[in-house]
């Protein structure tokens, strides 16, 4: 896997619940007691690289600290609570397995903490990391698909394509609907057969006219490229690569820079299309401006918050998220340096007071309706299962602010469902420097107003399901627009 889709990082989306004026939101402000303690943000490879062993007290140290780790740090503490997690047991459940005299094996310690915690941890973000070992608490479902489609006739389904496994063209589909994903590049009323899975599957069992066939699948395959941004662009269209929300230079930088301010380009266009696929997130102010001025001109970021947000502030994430701001977003953005110091504010409360935080702040204006754009014209979003965090984000931006005027349509693979809680911070368990990574923003309002997302893991579904290879022709369904296809071939 790419190690730059373990980022995930999603700093854009705190811009406005810490820098929006106080007029425009309303916040609540709850204070709980809790003590302040130093952990470690940053990977000391002298004291970790050689360690592979620690003793009983060390473990129960390490345990103790990614315990308090979730109740002082992560927004997701009290979903996981509602789940079950009862950290007493689970203190109880190591110390009866483990000898009090005994070295203990740090990789067995790491196996034993993610099986204990993931029934709780309902979260794509977070993660444990020890010695290029990786679990995420929630596993991605992906799309395989088999090369039987079915067309809808009244309430039923039936095969229409010729297959090595002769099923009968015109034979009824008998099976559970969950396995049709409709597939319009291949006919209108068009479905796949296929299947949402975490896990590598070579086949399905599925019935046509009351008899089982064994369906071979083939996983869909996702996009991974390099950063890349660049426009096509013909009279009725306008595509737009855009598969970072993060930079990595100057250079990366300016793309994100000229997205952001480019909105007046696309005004006459009767489509845009946006290819997010491979987009694992980052910064969405970026895209925030973009979609707010291709509404209005005069839309400002600062005019609008997609919804209840829920921060979790204290003394260890603070430290953990600037952090990670530095190395990853423009700190000489006004908006940084407004956080930055919305930061900075609430850390000398919390060292002058042991405690967190929670800043619960909502819109004002939530129910704003976006009912007279600028932009009147349809617009695509090209997705994949890499598409994640903020890269899922464009795709609700552009359902909350154009979904009550125009059309919006997602073509391609459900995304990665990393969408739920944002704003990472990473942390090292002092004895055996396991890498744990947990948010301090709790989005899930945000996420749960679209008819899209169907959960953490599974993400945000498309209109139309389409692998790569069919992906020029479920655009042109849309835009019949023979220039832009014809441009597309060298693209997609």
């Amino acid at each position: 896997m790419n190690k730059k889709l373990l980022i995930f990082i999603s700093v854009g989306l705190v811009f406005l619940s810490l820098s929006c004026k106080a007029k425009e939101l309303e916040k609540n402000i709850i204070s709980i007691p809790i003590e302040n303690r130093k952990i470690p943000y940053k990977y000391e490879a002298n004291k970790y690289q050689y360690k592979k062993e620690f003793s009983f007290k060390e473990m129960m140290e390490d345990l103790d600290t990614f315990i308090y780790l979730l109740e002082s740090s992560y927004a997701g503490y009290e979903d996981a609570l509602s789940r079950g997690m009862d950290v007493k047991k689970i203190k109880n459940q190591f110390q009866s397995k483990y000898g009090k005299d005994e070295k203990i094996q740090i990789d067995d310690f790491y196996e034993t903490l993610y099986a204990a915690f993931i029934p709780y941890i309902q979260d794509c973000h977070a993660n444990l990391n020890y010695n290029e070992k990786y679990n995420a608490f929630i596993k991605d479902q992906q799309i395989f698909f088999s090369d039987i489609y079915v067309k809808k006739r009244d309430s039923f389904y039936f095969v229409i394509n010729q297959n090595q496994l002769k099923i009968p063209a015109d034979a009824k589909f008998n099976d559970d609907e969950k396995y049709l994903f409709y597939y319009p590049a291949k006919g209108q009323d068009v479905y796949r057969i296929g299947y949402l899975q975490a896990e590598n599957k070579e086949s399905i069992s599925i019935k046509f006219d009351n008899q089982k066939y064994e369906l071979p699948l083939k996983k869909a395959e996702n996009v991974d490229e390099p950063c890349l941004y660049f426009v096509k662009s013909t009279d009725k269209s306008s595509y737009i690569k855009y598969n970072r929300c993060e930079f990595e230079n100057e250079t990366e930088l300016n793309y994100q820079k000229a997205f952001s301010n480019s909105s007046k380009d696309y005004k006459d266009k009767e489509f845009l299309i946006f290819d997010l696929r491979g987009n694992y997130g980052g910064d969405n102010y970026y895209e925030k401006k973009f979609f707010l001025e291709l509404y209005n001109e005069n839309m400002k970021t600062s005019d609008f918050l997609q919804g209840e947000t829920r921060n979790i502030y204290s003394y260890a994430n603070i430290k953990a998220f600037r952090h990670l701001i530095y190395i990853y977003t423009d700190v000489k953005s006004p908006q940084i340096k407004e956080m930055l110091n919305d930061l900075k504010a609430y850390e000398k409360i919390i060292k002058r007071k042991p405690q967190k935080i929670i800043e619960i702040s909502e819109n004002k204006d939530s129910d704003i309706s976006f009912d007279n754009p600028d932009f009147k014209g349809k617009i695509i979003l090209l997705t994949d299962k890499n598409v994640a965090s903020s890269g899922e984000d464009f795709v609700l931006l552009a359902d909350k602010i154009f979904g009550e005027t125009t059309e919006v349509i997602q073509i391609g693979q459900n995304t990665s469902g990393c969408i739920l809680y944002g704003n990472i911070c990473d942390f090292y368990l002092p004895n055996s420097g396991i890498k744990c990574r947990l948010n301090l923003t709790d989005f899930s309002s945000i996420a749960k107003q679209s008819k899209r997302f169907h959960g953490e893991g599974n993400g945000l579904y498309p209109d139309y399901w389409s692998t790569n290879e069919d992906l020029n022709d479920s655009i042109f369904l849309v835009t019949k627009d023979q220039q832009m296809y014809e441009l597309l071939k060298d693209v997609l």
